[in-house]
């Protein structure tokens, strides 16, 4: 029963081979969905990947192993000691460096989802450009970007898109680094909805954005706080968004929505 059960393995060897790459392309979809990947381009794409995967950890244990060698020659020419030479075998080596690799690639695949979304292959290539510029700024459209940098308060950064001129004696135009989202929903006498854009999904058109606190202020009537931890908002329900500062850049007051949800007055 080994001896078959070694027999089948053998078979599918080189199946087993790309499984390091379909790992790490699979963990990009999955965590990010950025790629929107079907079970066969993660098959053909891991494909491609393991290659490239496998040479590199090979040549980095190669290059920890010559080193190790370098220095165990240094040790036994430069003092009385005698330490016998690292060798491994071909077959060993490579046995070595697939099981890094397996156990390897799904951190990589979720970093490599976390490099795309937060759009560093597209930096990556804007700075590599030698003549000319990318006609986009950016790899995702202006919402998905703004989420995201809104989400981790990166708006008023010097590489954010915040436009306006800095508050005198600060280096960022934003005084808070985050925004409100003022949601304006499609069809008349729609409310409208304002909120911390908390949560978000999949980009697409089934995406939701979920404001948490939320207000409310309907046609002809003031600003109420949802009765609740907030409001799911289905973006193909969504005409525009207005984008509020959460404090006033100059006198530091809170927005209302914030007031009303209990967040009291800024000190100046």
């Amino acid at each position: 029963m080994f001896n078959s059960a070694l027999e089948s393995i053998d078979k599918f060897k080189w199946a087993l081979l790309l499984l390091p790459g379909i790992l790490t392309i699979g963990c990009v979809g999955l965590v990010t969905n950025v790629l929107k990947l079907t079970e066969l381009q993660i098959f053909l794409l891991g494909s491609i990947v393991s290659i490239p995967l496998m040479l590199i950890i090979g040549g980095v244990l190669y290059l920890i192993l010559l080193v190790t060698r370098l220095l165990v020659r240094a040790i036994n020419f430069m003092t009385v000691l005698t330490l016998p030479i690292p060798s491994v075998k071909e077959k060993t080596f490579w046995i070595a460096a697939y099981s890094v690799a397996l156990l390897g690639s799904p951190f990589f695949g979720v970093n490599l989802a976390a490099f795309l979304e937060r759009d560093g292959l597209h930096q990556m290539a804007a700075r590599l450009v030698v003549k000319g510029r990318l006609d986009a700024d950016s790899l995702w459209t202006p919402l998905d970007r703004l989420r995201y940098l809104n989400t981790n308060a990166r708006i008023g950064e010097p590489d954010g898109i915040d436009g306006r001129l800095p508050i005198p004696g600060r280096k960022w135009s934003s005084l808070t680094g985050d925004v409100y989202f003022e949601v304006h929903l499609k069809g008349t006498g729609s409310p409208t909805l304002v909120g911390w854009p908390r949560v978000y999904g999949a980009r697409g058109s089934e995406s939701e954005i979920y404001l948490s606190p939320a207000c409310e202020i309907g046609e002809k009537q003031p600003m109420k706080l949802v009765a609740g931890p907030g409001v799911v908002i289905k973006e193909r329900e969504v005409a525009f968004i207005t984008l509020v500062d959460r404090e006033d850049r100059n006198t530091q007051k809170k927005h209302e929505c914030s007031l009303l949800a209990g967040f009291g007055q800024a000190t100046p």
